[in-house]
């Protein structure tokens, strides 16, 4: 491994880290602020990779957040419950049942969504324009990467 890309690699590890923990203080606020978001972080990280693998089984879900099936049943048998996540039938295989989101799953995203998009916002919109121009550049590099 080169230097500079060592470099690079261990800023952008620590930078994924404090997003994580920056999401999951804003998910907090947002959660405490908000009677209608009534889920935990685990189960709306479930909300999200559902949102982009739908429709899928329950093992995909599995294999891309590394819970366990018995931890991920209990929580879709919640978002269920809640009204978030629906089960199906596949049709090409009725044994295979497949999950989704439903329309209020689709709507407690979009808040969610916005929610985090506002707090981003007010962050941004007390840099610099030169700043924020390099923060684009940086995404649109790191969107080639991922």
């Amino acid at each position: 491994m080169e230097k500079d890309t060592r470099i690079l690699a261990d800023g952008m590890n620590v930078l994924m880290m404090q997003m994580g923990l920056w999401t999951k203080a804003r998910f907090n606020e947002v959660t405490v602020q908000r009677d209608d978001f009534k889920f935990t972080l685990p189960q709306y990280k479930t909300l999200l990779m559902l949102k982009r693998l739908q429709p899928c089984k329950m093992g995909d879900i599995s294999c891309e957040t590394k819970v366990s099936h018995a931890s991920l049943t209990s929580m879709v048998d919640r978002l269920e419950e809640e009204g978030a996540v629906e089960r199906v039938f596949s049709r090409e295989d009725r044994r295979v049942v497949l999950l989704r989101l439903t329309k209020a799953g689709e709507e407690y995203l979009y808040s969610m969504e916005e929610a985090f998009i506002a707090a981003l916002d007010v962050k941004l919109q007390a840099l610099e324009r030169e700043k924020r121009e390099a923060i684009a550049a940086g995404i649109r590099y790191m969107k080639e990467i991922f």
